[in-house]
């Protein structure tokens, strides 16, 4: 028999599923070349007779380096959650502080992929509905990390 839905807990490794989740979206989100692709612009100089003579080739770099520290920001957040998800914390709470420092710093990774999110907004053109689907991802991945940490502080606070 299955337990009911409400009695159920929630999976020990749940917040490393929804990172994932996260990471596969954001890598797809920012490969997208409509979105996050430099503008190229072309200027072509031309002599007093008005004939060519130069083209120069103008980029928007702008919009590959908002991508590029996504990228960086979430696989920052995922490899931070996994490395603290292997400091074992001894009986004496050997490790606790290494863990708490890698869990921080994957929500620390998380917090400035908000800020990204809303510089891409206004840069890449993303629409509101993209948007609200991006940002509910890293909520729900920060909500856990912290969860996680949270339910690290209470178990260690009391064995140590």
């Amino acid at each position: 028999m299955s337990v009911p839905k409400s009695k159920r807990s929630e999976p020990k490794l749940h917040v490393h599923v929804e990172l994932n989740k996260l990471v596969r979206h954001t890598l797809r989100k920012t490969a997208n070349l409509n979105k996050f692709g430099g503008e190229r612009r072309f200027e072509i100089e031309r002599d007093e007779r008005g004939l060519p003579m130069a083209i120069t080739e103008h980029a928007n770099v702008s919009r590959e380096t908002i991508a590029r520290h996504l990228q960086d920001a979430v696989l920052d957040a995922a490899k931070h959650a996994w490395q603290a998800n292997d400091v074992m914390v001894g009986k004496r709470g050997q490790g606790y502080e290494t863990r708490r420092f890698l869990q921080e710093a994957s929500i620390r990774d998380l917090d400035t992929m908000l800020m990204l999110i809303n510089l891409a907004r206004e840069e890449c053109g993303l629409s509101g509905r993209e948007v609200k689907y991006w940002v509910g991802l890293v909520e729900t991945a920060r909500g856990l990390v912290r969860k996680w940490r949270d339910a690290d502080a209470r178990r260690f606070r009391t064995s140590a």
